[in-house]
């Protein structure tokens, strides 16, 4: 009772939040159990070992983003957390299939999932992370501007 109302767009900004941090968190323990794996194990400096932990960690998180803005907008779709994971599996998996299928004739169809910028974003050349991060964040933007739409629409 001590709080102010919210909005439908503050409602939706902090469910999105949550369950990307929720996903960050567990990133974040599994980076931190294998760089300690890491520094038992390989014969690298520390600072070197961090250095590489850090940028890893980074890029996972990033590359996570649309992920579950993806997610977000079954959730904003579906009633039931139950129902938000089938659907979302089922989803992707005939997204993926669909890409497979088209990808011949229409090679930019495959830019329907975050999974395309996946190369992109751990090649080697500088180049090629200056093309997925905006990528992924345009990506990540798309996603959230339907599921706001659709969770807009629908009674909470």
């Amino acid at each position: 009772y001590l709080l102010s109302r919210c909005t439908r767009l503050e409602i939706f900004i902090s469910r999105f939040l949550s369950a990307y941090f929720l996903i960050a968190m567990g990133i974040v323990l599994a980076c931190l159990a294998s760089t300690i794996i890491s520094l038992d194990n390989d014969n690298r400096e520390l600072n070197e070992t961090i250095t590489y932990a850090l940028q890893s960690l980074s890029l996972v998180l990033l590359y996570t983003l649309p992920y579950v803005a993806f997610m977000s907008i079954i959730s904003a779709f579906m009633s039931s957390a139950l129902g938000t994971i089938l659907m979302g599996f089922c989803i992707y998996l005939m997204t993926f299939v669909f890409i497979i299928y088209w990808n011949g004739d229409y090679p930019s169809i495959s830019y329907l999932l975050p999974n395309t910028f996946k190369d992109d974003l751990i090649g080697i050349a500088s180049n090629d992370s200056a093309v997925a991060i905006p990528g992924i964040l345009a990506m990540t933007s798309i996603y959230l501007s339907i599921a706001w739409i659709i969770f807009r629409k629908r009674n909470i």
